[in-house]
């Protein structure tokens, strides 16, 4: 009878032990990425001169990400790279100085989108106010 009590004993304890590592191991967070992309396709039927990211907490517009001497096409796409984290103000200036302004962009993950003439205009409208 001690034989047997002592193998319930160990099989107890191992099972007690497999139990505790799957909650440690489920209790680990898992490691945030530390950068996304944001990857658009330019369908408006304007080019883009400029565009602007910058945390909503800056009050100033960092630099423009297409630089001096490129201009994003129409039917091209652009993907920004190394984006941390965080919540962003994006500015958008097309070929007739037209400004469109979006606030509070939420990136934390890998995003794709598409800038068709009809996202470009009412953002525009939008961003007169």
């Amino acid at each position: 009878m001690n034989l047997r009590r002592m193998r319930m004993t160990k099989t107890g304890k191992a099972i007690l032990a497999v139990t505790l590592l799957a909650i440690l191991a489920s209790a680990i967070p898992v490691a945030a990425q530390s950068s996304y992309s944001l990857r658009m396709s330019n369908n408006s039927g304007y080019d883009i001169y400029q565009i602007r990211l910058s945390p909503v907490s800056d009050v100033t517009w960092h630099h423009d990400l297409l630089g001096p001497w490129r201009v994003f096409e129409d039917g091209t796409s652009f993907t920004i790279t190394q984006i941390s984290a965080d919540r962003y103000d994006i500015l958008f200036i097309d070929e007739d100085a037209d400004v469109c302004k979006l606030h509070d962009v939420a990136i934390y993950s890998d995003l794709s989108w598409d800038l068709s003439r009809m996202w470009l205009l009412n953002c525009e409208r939008l961003s007169e106010r």
